[in-house]
């Protein structure tokens, strides 16, 4: 009932409670009638429970919609897709929501490098490639701590792996704002339990050590390399994090840069919009510019008054000749990190910012920034 209240998708997580409640009744070798019994009053309890906690809001969607889970207004506000044709797109798309599961902030806008998503992928790689080597010393009966089968907690943690993908991708299929991966969270746990398994798979040593208890799962067997494998995981993650906070995340939303007022800019000057602020002086990285390049510019202000309320800052480039816009780049103060009802009178900041050139747009030209 949460899952539906936060999100329509996670009605997916139905089919994976349904598989533990299902094999749990069939598991129980005596008193088979009853367990099946305890099955029928199970289901007919999440469902009153989801009904009566969740079904007020499809109650809702289908007065003010139309349809039960407002899908069809999602589409008219994001746009869909023909899932017939857009397999390919929707495959492309794959690497772009590998990278927002891990971190991408800003609505995608502020990646983490591409080595630590090229990095995560491959230990996902050498996890699956434990599970396999696993398998192959199962086959020859070498290892004595493997399960003749699969355990049913493992096939369990892969099922909700499976489900949120089909989720994830079925969504690409029909949407141009699928490639989100916040669709796939609710599998992330068993995701990391299944990789660090695997992992711990191949570091196996050959160690006879085997649990007294035959009722314990497979992964119930603990080895001092566990341990290890444990510590440097956690190591790895909590190193991530910090990463990417301090490295990424936090200079993305920092106040920009202040200067002194003794220094010396570049292309000094005294130009005052109204009575707030004054731009102090101003540089360009570049001349000369291919369609499709950057234009790096830094413009020096400096705050006379406090401004009423918060305004926009905008840079156009327009063509000498005929006067029509080339590019432009609207956005706030320091790129939204130092709106202007913060300012306070003598506040010297640096505001810098990149105007890309279309990759449409005709050459040779001259144009003019303002």
């Amino acid at each position: 009932a949460a899952a539906l209240l936060s999100k329509f998708n996670l009605a997916a997580i139905l089919v994976v409670i349904e598989a533990a409640v299902t094999w749990v009744a069939w598991r129980h070798a005596s008193g088979r009638r009853q367990a099946w019994r305890q099955w029928i009053w199970v289901n007919l309890l999440i469902v009153g429970v989801a009904a009566l906690l969740a079904g007020w809001w499809f109650a809702r969607n289908q007065i003010l919609y139309g349809e039960p889970t407002g899908f069809e207004k999602l589409t008219e506000l994001w746009g869909v897709r023909d899932p017939r044709e857009s397999f390919g797109l929707a495959v492309s798309e794959l690497p772009y929501a590998w990278s927002s599961l891990w971190g991408r902030f800003g609505y995608g806008q502020i990646p983490l490098p591409s080595w630590i998503y090229g990095t995560l992928f491959g230990v996902l790689l050498l996890s699956v490639s434990g599970y396999l080597l696993a398998g192959a010393k199962r086959r020859k009966g070498g290892d004595p701590l493997l399960p003749s089968s699969p355990s049913p907690f493992l096939l369990l943690l892969a099922l909700n792996v499976a489900v949120f993908f089909a989720v994830l991708f079925n969504y690409l299929l029909v949407s141009p704002a699928g490639p989100m991966g916040r669709f796939f969270f609710p599998a992330l746990s068993s995701l990391a339990i299944l990789m660090f398994y695997g992992l711990s798979l191949l570091t196996r040593r050959d160690d006879k050590r085997q649990t007294t208890d035959h009722r314990a799962p497979a992964f119930a067997v603990y080895r001092s390399s566990d341990a290890w494998l444990s510590l440097a995981t956690n190591l790895f993650m909590v190193s991530l994090s910090l990463i990417a906070l301090f490295g990424y995340l936090a200079p993305a939303y920092a106040r920009p840069a202040a200067y002194d007022a003794g220094t010396t800019l570049p292309n000094a000057g005294d130009i005052r919009f109204d009575s707030f602020v004054a731009l102090r002086g101003y540089a360009v990285d570049t001349n000369e510019a291919r369609p499709g390049e950057p234009i790096g510019i830094e413009l020096y202000w400096e705050v006379l008054a406090t401004p009423p309320g918060d305004y926009l800052l905008f840079v156009h480039l327009t063509d000498d000749e005929t006067g029509a816009l080339v590019a432009q780049r609207d956005t706030h103060p320091g790129l939204g990190n130092f709106p202007s009802s913060q300012w306070r009178p003598g506040d010297r900041f640096v505001e810098r910012l990149s105007l890309y050139l279309p990759e449409t747009a005709y050459a040779p030209a001259a144009g003019e920034l303002t």
